[in-house]
């Protein structure tokens, strides 16, 4: 592998180093700082883009698709990255978590190798946390009425410690004269929940909009869990235990008070330390730079209009190229056309900066931030039991062996 790359690295201004030292140097980089690294000079954009295809950086991300092949039954299906390609992992119907719950189960969240199902019996809601790699699970002591309106994540930074704590916020359960919501908070070291009042800061901004259910997967960075709720982002402080709404971009909340169809395309996601947030704009799916964390430390910080500086413009992605040019080969050779208003995003890989987009009814492709092309990951013909029409959620998976009982 040096060896074919010698050819290109003679131009590479590093002093006197030699050809090993500067492909392990290389080879420590992330792809987000390796992309950067090309706009020093045409000679190391040329060696970076050779030096990447070669060197494919080691990931442990993937995705987890809730595959509904009968009314009764619904089945986990793993997808990990792995170089050029994804591979999907069967397995989940022979582990003790699925011969165990015969209810109908619905999966609700991912969080670091760790997976949040929940089940009802039209009385109570029951959830569990679940180890797949470890085929570990535990089920919670039971949580609320089915009723009640709730979102349910998970919180768990294992650099921090080893115990987990699932959130579950009653959306319908506000005290607009205390500025609180009512929330039940679990913790894996007392093993019981707590009910308590939750502050909730700028709840002016949540005028029109109570009922509305939360869009999408959560996202976590820093002991704080983000939501898309409406035309706001509803944000979680797990140290100190209060809510707090945050506007999200303008043109995002013009969008959806005018088709609330865009709302679907809607996304959070976390990337070294950083909140990333998507929405539809005709073709364009626009992201954009969460930069107001550091603000979250006030918690008085009152925001009286979406224009408040706390976003900047990332990039956008035309939808409109996936749907004839990427997507569309598939192995007979017959060309596919999604309607680029269908596409949604549904996770992001760090390591390899991968972007993925579900394209119903059957297909994932993913986008890449660093050469700006689509390329198909998985495609539901893959797996025989799979009904194309039964992908009921896809949510991103961090293949990491976290145990539940330490």
């Amino acid at each position: 592998m040096v060896m074919e790359l010698k050819e290109d690295c003679c131009g590479i201004e590093l002093g006197n180093l030699c050809l090993q030292v500067i492909y392990s140097i290389f080879s420590k980089i992330p792809v987000k700082s390796l992309t950067k690294l090309k706009c020093v000079s045409r000679t190391w954009r040329d060696f970076i883009n050779e030096f990447r295809r070669f060197h494919r950086p080691a990931t442990a991300s993937g995705l987890v698709l809730l595959s509904s092949n009968h009314p009764a039954v619904q089945e986990s299906i793993f997808i990990k990255a792995h170089e050029q390609h994804c591979r999907w992992l069967a397995g989940f119907e022979e582990t003790e978590f699925y011969r165990r719950i015969k209810l109908r189960l619905h999966l609700i969240d991912s969080r670091c190798g760790l997976l949040l199902y929940g089940t009802s019996d039209s009385q109570f809601w029951t959830y569990y946390v679940f180890n797949p790699l470890l085929d570990q699970f535990l089920p919670l002591p039971r949580v609320h009425e089915a009723k009640r309106l709730a979102c349910a994540s998970l919180v768990f930074d294992e650099s921090c410690h080893k115990n987990f704590k699932v959130i579950c916020a009653f959306l319908e359960e506000i005290d607009v004269m205390k500025d609180s919501m009512r929330c039940k908070i679990f913790c894996s070291k007392k093993r019981e929940w707590r009910e308590m009042e939750a502050r909730l800061f700028n709840l002016h901004l949540a005028k029109g909009f109570f009922n509305k259910q939360l869009i999408g997967p959560s996202a976590f960075s820093r002991g704080r869990l983000y939501w898309i709720w409406s035309l706001c982002m509803l944000v979680f402080d797990s140290e100190e235990e209060f809510f707090k709404l945050i506007p999200l971009p303008s043109k995002a909340a013009h969008q959806s008070e005018r088709n609330s169809r865009n709302s679907l395309s809607q996304f959070l996601w976390e990337s070294e330390d950083q909140i990333y947030f998507c929405f539809q704009l005709k073709e364009l799916l626009c992201i954009f730079k969460f930069t107001g964390a550091d603000h979250l430390l006030f918690k008085d910080d009152d925001y009286n209009s979406m224009d408040s500086g706390l976003w900047g413009f990332h990039r956008s992605v035309n939808l409109q190229e996936i749907t004839v040019r990427e997507v569309g080969l598939l192995g007979d050779g017959k060309l596919f056309r999604a309607r680029h208003t269908l596409i949604r995003p549904c996770g992001f890989n760090q390591d390899l900066q991968l972007l993925f987009l579900y394209v119903p009814p059957e297909r994932i492709v993913s986008y890449s931030l660093e050469t700006e092309e689509f390329e198909p990951v998985w495609c539901c013909r893959e797996l025989e039991t799979c009904n194309s029409s039964n992908i009921v959620q896809v949510l991103p998976f961090l293949f990491k062996s976290v145990h539940l009982f330490t």
